[in-house]
Order: C-alpha cells, then structure tokens, then sequence
C-alpha cells in the first residue's frame, strides 16, 4: 500500500508587526502624583523625583513634600564667600553642623528663600551673620540657634522681621540669654513657642516672665529657689529640667503650675525623698527624668541614675 504523502510548507523569512514595549511614566495630573507621592518615604521620593522631568517637577514644586526633605550640610566645613554647593534638591529644612560661617552673598540667597526650618548647631555664626543669613528667609517658620560655646553679641537688626516664624530654640553661652531671646523676639512678631536650653536662674526667669512668658515652652533652671513664683504665669510651659534639691510638695506646686507640662527632668547630687503623689498632678505628662546619685523612693535608696 503506497505510504501517503504528507503536504509540506515551505517556511520563508516571516516579519511580525509588534513593537518593543517602550517605559513610559504613567500620565498623571500633578494634584494626583501628589498624593501618590505623599505615600512614600524620603528615600523613595527623591528617587521618583530622578525618574522622568515632569515628576521631578511635580516633588519640586509641592511644599507639603519638600518639608519632608532635609539639606544637611556636611561638618567641618568653612562657608565663606568662595563657597559654591552642588546643586540641590529645593528642601525646605536646613541644618548646619560643627562648620564656621563667615559669608552668605552669593551661595545662600537661593536656598534661604524657601526655608522654613533652619537648624544651627555647634557653629561659629555671629548674631551679625545670623542676621545676614534670616534676611534672606522670608518663608521661615521655626529657627534653632543652639550654640552654646559660642557666645552671642545683641547686634542692630535694623527693619528685619520675619512675620512667620512661630518656634524658636535658643542656646548659647551668654548669662543674659533671656535678654537675647526677648531682642530675637522682636524679630519674630507672631512667635508662639520659645525654648531656652541654657540652664538660667530663677530669679532670672521672673524678672523676664512679663516678657516671655506667654510664649515660653521649654526651659532648665539652675536650681529650683523661688520656683513657684516664677511658674505661676508662665501655663503654657511644657518642658521643665530642674537642678538641685527638689521636694515632692515642690513637684506638687509645678503640677498645679503648669497644667500643660508633658516632660520634667530633676537633677540632684544630694539624696532626695520623693513619692509618686505629683503625678496625679501632671495630667499631661509623658516623660519623667531624676538624675542624681541616689533618690528615696517610698523608703528604698535607689542608686545612680533613673
């Protein structure tokens, strides 16, 4: 029986009409991209914002995600006139750490103008040259100038005030810091919160409560002295660090004080009796510190430190 041929094809070039898949960043509005990208970490959002022009665009010109972004300069640097940074991201938050400033004509005006948070820590910076640099910070919200081996010389500000600033920390070695603090606040027209980091007097404190004290949040004092006094009027503190001895009637009298106290600290080198009947006082607190050698508790010596 003849076998049955089996028809074959004949197989020529053949071309198919398919293209190679192209990547192309999801056409978004930028109100969209927006809150897509509020979602992500810093870390991510500044990789998204190297992915294509118009991302780029969209994180650079949102202030709720430049905020989130933070410039900090690297230490030990000398920031004269010669200095020329790379070119950066348009954060929003600025720190200078351990560097010397001397000079800001040329480099600092375009990153100034979009501050809103400045941090100078451990820094050789003039009050003059701190004011060189705030005059070119109209969008400034919250300035910590925290200093304290460098002492701070009142210098003329002229017609410098800077009307959005609300939170100032302040730091520096100077015994009249509060007097430091009262002349920036002249700047500041519209400050809600100041915090003083330098250990001061009580006496201090009083003297200067009329002028600070509806905006003081945070202080440490030398030693507690005619502390009462010099709390009675200043309710919106909310951060107090004590030395010396301190009574639990004492802690009592802070808690009536101060109702919106959260955070105290209590320094000592003698022993001190304490009982945790202030708390019911402190309505508000979350963190509690005693420092000291030792401290009696409900009759129990506690060593070192608490």
């Amino acid at each position: 029986m003849a076998s049955e041929s089996v028809p074959t094809l004949a197989m020529s070039s053949c071309t198919l009409g398919i293209e190679k898949a192209k990547l192309v960043p999801a056409e978004f509005q930028a109100n969209v991209l927006e809150e897509i990208f509020k979602y992500l970490n810093v870390s991510d959002l500044l990789q998204v914002r190297c992915t294509c022009r118009r991302w780029k665009e969209t994180v650079d010109d949102c202030s709720e995600l430049m905020e989130r972004v933070l410039i900090k300069f690297p230490e030990n640097l000398v920031f004269d006139r010669n200095y020329q940074p790379v070119k950066l991201v348009p954060a929003k938050n600025v720190t200078f750490t351990e560097s010397r400033v001397s000079s800001v004509q040329t480099w600092w005006p375009p990153i100034g103008h979009r501050l809103v948070h400045l941090t100078v820590k451990n820094c050789e910076m003039s009050f003059s040259m701190l004011v060189k640099v705030l005059k070119h910070t109209p969008e400034l919200k919250r300035l910590d100038y925290l200093c304290p081996s460098y002492r701070a010389a009142v210098v003329d500000f002229g017609n410098l005030k800077l009307g959005k600033l609300e939170c100032l920390s302040i730091d520096v070695p100077n015994e009249e810091i509060l007097d430091i603090a009262i002349e920036l606040r002249n700047l500041f027209p519209n400050l809600k919160t100041l915090k003083v980091l330098k250990q001061i007097s009580t006496e201090a404190l009083i003297k200067r409560k009329e002028n600070l004290g509806d905006v003081l949040e945070e202080v440490h004092l030398k030693s507690a002295g005619k502390l009462m006094d010099g709390l009675l009027q200043i309710e919106r503190l909310k951060c107090l660090d004590i030395s010396g001895i301190v009574t639990n009637k004492m802690l009592c009298k802070i808690g009536d004080a101060c109702p919106k106290l959260q955070s105290i600290a209590v320094n000592t080198e003698q022993k001190i009796t304490l009982k945790p009947t202030f708390l019911e006082k402190m309505i508000e607190l979350q963190n509690l510190t005693i420092r000291g050698r030792e401290f009696e508790e409900k009759g129990h010596i506690i060593g070192k430190y608490v």
